[in-house]
């Protein structure tokens, strides 16, 4: 009787045992199978990540004044350009290191022989010595006259290498670039002795991001050639609290342009206003 009982005993016992491996197996391979669901949902957060991280806004343009660059015009080319210009206007200056916004004062010149190009030019100048960065018609109703908030432009170059960036009103403007390095080289000028380095580049491309945010693509440019890109102005121009820019983007050592841009009414945070063009080549 004793045997058949711890035979019994036995037989429950590796019943039992057989049952507890078995769940503890399924435990096992369930907690595998959630470890899994879990890493696979961790790389889909990743990739969604990623993909926020590589979004870059697109360029906005939408001009809303003209502007004209203080220079030279051909007569019959650009009749247009010159003409524009009236007693309505205004013009932005520099004046003892502050930015200014005032009434045009302005003179067209009678026609003068390009000698290089041989075509008679008419040239749009101020009175004064000293030349307002442009004139501009008052259709943007958001740039009123007198002086302008404005900060340092800094000395750093918008070269691919460099981040560039500026702090207002609580906010971060960070401006980063790509392009193709094409020529470099060092130069000196009348007023700097010291040796200045010039880089150009080809398929360029200047980025702005706000507060660590989403890029957005501010210009591009397919080549410089002897030129590269100036801020000529930092500060609020349209009175919103956010910083505008005006650029030299001259492509070209015998042309010159200039942009303006503007945060009053972007999608992101700056779209072009404006854009002025002078040709001197021969």
């Amino acid at each position: 009787m004793k045997i058949i009982l711890s035979k019994v005993l036995f037989a429950l016992l590796l019943l039992l045992g057989f049952y507890g491996c078995k769940e503890q197996k399924a435990a096992e391979v369930v907690k595998v199978v959630e470890n899994q669901e879990s890493k696979e949902v961790q790389e889909v957060q990743q990739e969604k990540l990623i993909t926020i991280e590589k979004t870059v806004l697109p360029i906005e343009s939408k001009v809303n004044f003209n502007l004209i660059i203080p220079a030279y015009y051909n007569q019959e080319g650009e009749k247009s350009i010159y003409e524009s210009i009236n007693d309505s206007w205004l013009e932005f200056r520099e004046v003892n290191g502050a930015f200014v916004v005032q009434k045009a004062e302005y003179n067209l010149s009678d026609p003068l022989m390009n000698e290089c190009t041989g075509e008679l030019q008419v040239g749009v100048f101020s009175p004064d010595e000293e030349e307002p960065l442009i004139y501009f018609s008052p259709d943007n109703s958001d740039i009123k006259e007198g002086e302008l908030i404005s900060l340092p432009k800094g000395a750093l170059p918008f070269w691919t290498e460099n981040v560039v960036e500026y702090v207002y009103e609580g906010n971060t403007y960070t401006f980063s670039s790509t392009g193709k390095l094409t020529d470099f080289y060092e130069y000196t000028t009348d007023d700097i002795e010291e040796p200045q380095m010039h880089k150009s580049y080809s398929d360029y491309v200047l980025y702005l991001s706000v507060n660590g945010k989403d890029k957005q693509e501010i210009l591009k440019v397919d080549s410089f050639d002897g030129t590269f890109l100036q801020v000529l102005f930092v500060g609020d121009m349209d009175g919103d609290g956010k910083l505008d820019f005006i650029f030299d983007t001259s492509s070209f050592y015998e042309e010159k342009s200039i942009d303006v841009y503007l945060s009053k009414g972007a999608k992101n945070y700056l779209y072009l206003a404006s854009q002025g063009r002078n040709d001197f080549s021969c």
